[in-house]
């Protein structure tokens, strides 16, 4: 007897570790690709922000994640993506097993807090968040939250102003935790009421009702985000918002679900997941309460972007999945005790009393098992099983999202990975052909000479329409150059134009390759010669014209620039200007191959009538 109590219990603190262990196992794996991402687009605005070479906003607006938190990993590491996604990733696994704990104090099994925080780790979505600097907004915010929570367990003075300052902390780091401290009423300690929680809850309740007021008044003068990107309304748009996130939170169907726009017909899978808790809270007391608080815990994570009427991201979902994660594990462990329960009424038979009395009575000192440790067994291993199929297909679909291209093209389908690619490529190859102590870049793309890509199938559809401005995409990802800067210090000036003109005569020449890569032509007149000579062999005429026309402004001595300029002149069809700029070419030149060259153009223009 005491052997098995023995064993019983070392079996019991074996699960105690075992299984928590084995989520944050499980959440590193699936996201591991995090680690070896490189910045993504807002990475680089906080990025040169914190390095002098954008100015810095005046606002408090998550004043610690986005500004302080940057400066100090800029100082301590300079710009390398890898020490950023390390603190991002050793943070959500902080998260995940902020998750199980809560789990297992809110009522869990060990088997069911282990789901819930193993589909919490390894949820799909992410992908945008764990690669991503800047999104250490969401980690640390939600990451502080818990501490605020853990502070206000036992409410000490010095535990209150701790658990305060946590929650001012996670507030400052993103706004998205103010009404969770809300939700956590729920969350009652044994024997304690909700009036009890909410008295014991309540200076996080004042702070969090307080920061509300304060950014809703003064959200467009330094306390939170303004302007037409984060224009808000209430009406309809709620309803959509809801249930896109709602079917966001339980597709393991599309690669890439999170567009950034709402789905105005999510609401036919959406309000499914919300009936499954709506109804297992309803008839599962005992799981009611993890429901009840899970569901809130979302919903009030939801509640400051639900307004948003210009985007709707995927990554908005990070402080709202871990509730989700707890309602969607108490209810299927409400599922499980109601299968069990009827399992066990199925099994009554009207003679099986008299059947057990004539059974012969147990030995003496013998352990009978105990009842329904067989289905704690079974759905033990169902919720493990569960989790691990979840992370599976998790790590499918994030395999996929970083691997999938668009169309032939090199371009990766997922915008973000996509993003990402091309200012890994562009970076690296500058900074492997920068040959000056001090330089200046001017990345020239002529208007017609790049390729319309479908941004849905990835084929060509044709050449850029005339008149259309022309959409640099790698311009936009590096910030018009900025991006550059920050990783070469050697720079002093970059800049994307599409019209060339003779205050760049002195900026080294470089031209986008395909997939983002940057390709060096060089400085100075022949450097030009070059390009443009290119630009007309490929039959891009009136471009190289007008690169030409430039070009001889800014090095009028150049002979070789003014036969080009007289070629294309011709090929343009203007062969009076190209007859009097190949004489000039002549004039008191010597007779070298240039001379030549301009006396053979001559004797193939037409004489005019």
């Amino acid at each position: 007897m005491a052997s098995l109590e023995r064993r019983a219990k070392s079996a019991a603190g074996l699960a105690r570790w075992l299984l928590p262990a084995l989520a944050l196992v499980i959440a590193a794996a699936v996201h591991r690709r995090a680690l070896g991402a490189f910045f993504s687009t807002d990475d680089f605005v906080r990025l040169e922000e914190a390095a002098g070479l954008l100015p810095q906003a005046r606002t408090l607006w998550r004043l610690v994640s986005e500004v302080l938190y940057v400066k100090l990993m800029l100082g301590l590491f300079g710009p390398r993506p890898l020490p950023f996604h390390i603190v991002s990733v050793a943070l959500h696994l902080v998260n995940v097993a902020f998750v199980h704990r809560t789990g297992r104090k809110a009522g869990l099994s060990a088997a069911g807090s282990f789901f819930a925080a193993t589909t919490f780790g390894a949820f799909p979505l992410f992908y945008t968040v764990l690669p991503s600097a800047v999104n250490i907004n969401d980690i640390l915010a939600l990451t502080f939250v818990f501490l605020a929570l853990l502070a206000f367990e036992a409410p000490t003075l010095g535990r209150a102003a701790a658990g305060v300052g946590c929650f001012v902390v996670a507030l400052l780091c993103k706004e998205a935790v103010v009404f969770v401290p809300f939700a956590a009423v729920l969350l009652s300690r044994s024997g304690e009421r909700l009036v009890g929680t909410a008295r014991r809850l309540a200076p996080l309740l004042v702070v969090g009702a307080a920061f509300a007021g304060f950014y809703l008044v003064f959200r467009e003068h330094g306390l939170g985000t303004g302007g037409e990107a984060y224009a808000v309304g209430f009406g309809v748009n709620l309803a959509h918002n809801l249930m896109t996130y709602a079917l966001w939170s339980i597709d393991l169907v599309r690669v890439v679900p999170d567009g950034g726009l709402l789905d105005v017909n999510a609401w036919r899978i959406g309000m499914w997941p919300l009936l499954a808790f709506a109804l297992a809270a309803a008839l599962s007391r005992s799981r009611r309460g993890v429901i009840l608080f899970g569901c809130a815990w979302w919903l009030v994570g939801l509640l400051p972007v639900l307004p948003l009427l210009a985007h709707s991201y995927g990554h908005y979902l990070y402080v709202p999945m871990a509730g989700f994660a707890l309602a969607g594990a108490g209810t299927l462990d409400a599922l499980a005790s109601g299968l069990a329960w009827l399992l066990s009424r199925g099994r009554r038979e009207p003679d099986r009393a008299p059947v057990e009395r004539a059974r012969p009575s147990a030995p003496a000192g013998a352990v009978r098992p105990a009842s329904g440790g067989w289905r704690q067994a079974v759905v033990a291993a169902a919720f493990v099983t569960l989790a691990v199929a979840f992370a599976a297909r998790s790590e499918s679909l994030i395999r996929s999202r970083a691997s999938t291209r668009l169309g032939t093209s090199q371009f990766a389908l997922d915008p973000f990975t996509r993003k990402m690619e091309i200012a890994r490529r562009s970076v690296s190859s500058v900074a492997g052909q920068i040959d000056r102590s001090h330089d200046s870049l001017v990345v020239f793309n002529p208007p017609g000479l790049g390729k319309a890509i479908s941004a849905s199938t990835g084929k060509v559809v044709g050449p850029p329409p005339p008149g259309v401005p022309q959409y640099d995409v790698v311009g936009a990802v590096l910030g018009g150059g900025l991006a550059l800067r920050l990783f070469e210090p050697r720079l002093d000036s970059v800049v994307f134009v599409s019209r060339w003109t003779p205050e760049y005569r002195n900026f080294t020449l470089f031209l986008e390759g395909p997939g983002g890569e940057m390709a060096k032509m060089g400085r100075g007149p022949h450097a030009h010669a070059r390009f443009s000579s290119a630009l007309l062999d490929a039959g891009y005429l009136v471009p190289a014209r007008d690169y030409l026309t430039a070009l001889v402004q800014a090095f009028p001595r150049d002979r070789m620039l003014r036969l080009l300029f007289a070629a294309a002149l011709v090929q343009t069809g203007d062969p009076d200007d190209g007859r009097e700029q190949a004489r000039l070419v002549l004039e008191g030149a010597p007779p070298d191959t240039i001379s030549a060259m301009a006396r053979g153009l001559l004797s193939r223009i037409a004489p005019t009538k």
